[in-house]
């Protein structure tokens, strides 16, 4: 897949009329605009991600600090953005829960991420996903920064005085790091896990894998709901142009890899 330049994926640019496929009137439009723009911050967030997992495995102890702050951010950031999600998500399947399943009624495989996205979304059991873990992350460390949280955990280690406080700086401020802030943030994510420090690592991991597969299932759900309108209105459609799209030769390696998983595991 790769040379000395990169990459490039093949691609198709459409172009369509806006009053045909998102109109107004149509309950559809607007919470289904709202997961297109999740879909492509979670994307991005995933392409900034990989990388730096990459790097983890050759990285010294400072390198790592700031590599696992920097991953740390990201998954919070992808945790605010998927419990927004969650909200666009019910809205629409209030509204057109026929439609969805119509879209992947001959799909086993897209069918089961539909169900799984259904759950992970719900307002009810408080267990689901949604509420259970996302919820808190956002609004305790990811787009809120609450202070009670911050504080509870100062007090903890004040009166312990069992944390050492690390910062970096480096010579070019865009590169410092305060890792003391990683630690505690960490900290707040272990607590809504349920704050049993021994069995934290694979705890995360776990939940971690839980909210990128959301992600994926709800960006592939969200292609297809657009596909299907594309399909069902094809009136709408101006042109439809065959592009492709550069990649990095880093990122590229590691879409490989990935595809070469999914295969061994399908």
């Amino acid at each position: 897949m790769n040379d000395e330049t990169g990459a490039k994926c093949k691609a198709i640019r459409v172009t369509f009329d806006m009053r045909q496929i998102f109109p107004c009137e149509d309950l559809l439009s607007v919470p289904l605009l709202r997961l297109m723009a999740v879909a492509n911050d979670a994307r991005y967030i995933m392409e900034l991600s990989m990388p730096l997992m990459d790097k983890t495995q050759s990285a010294n102890e400072v390198d790592a600090s700031l590599i696992n702050g920097k991953l740390l951010y990201l998954f919070r950031l992808l945790c605010g953005h998927l419990y927004e999600a969650g909200r666009a998500f019910r809205e629409l399947d209030d509204v057109r829960r026929d439609l969805l399943d119509e879209i992947v009624r001959d799909n086993p495989k897209a069918k089961k991420y539909l169900a799984e996205i259904r759950n992970d979304f719900s307002k009810y059991p408080s267990g689901a996903l949604h509420y259970s873990f996302l919820s808190p992350v956002r609004n305790r460390i990811s787009f809120h920064y609450q202070s009670e949280p911050l504080a509870s955990m100062l007090r903890k280690h004040n009166e312990a005085g069992d944390l050492k406080g690390k910062v970096i700086i480096t010579q070019y401020d865009g590169l410092s790091r305060h890792i003391v802030s990683d630690h505690l943030a960490m900290e707040i994510v272990q607590e809504v896990l349920g704050g049993n420090s021994q069995d934290f690592e694979k705890s995360f991991y776990e939940k971690m894998g839980e909210v990128v597969d959301l992600a994926g299932q709800l960006s592939n759900l969200v292609d297809r709901v657009v596909l299907y309108l594309f399909s069902e209105r094809k009136s709408a459609i101006f042109e439809e142009k065959d592009c492709e799209i550069q990649i990095t030769q880093e990122f590229g390696s590691l879409l490989d890899r990935l595809m070469k998983k999914r295969s061994s595991q399908s």
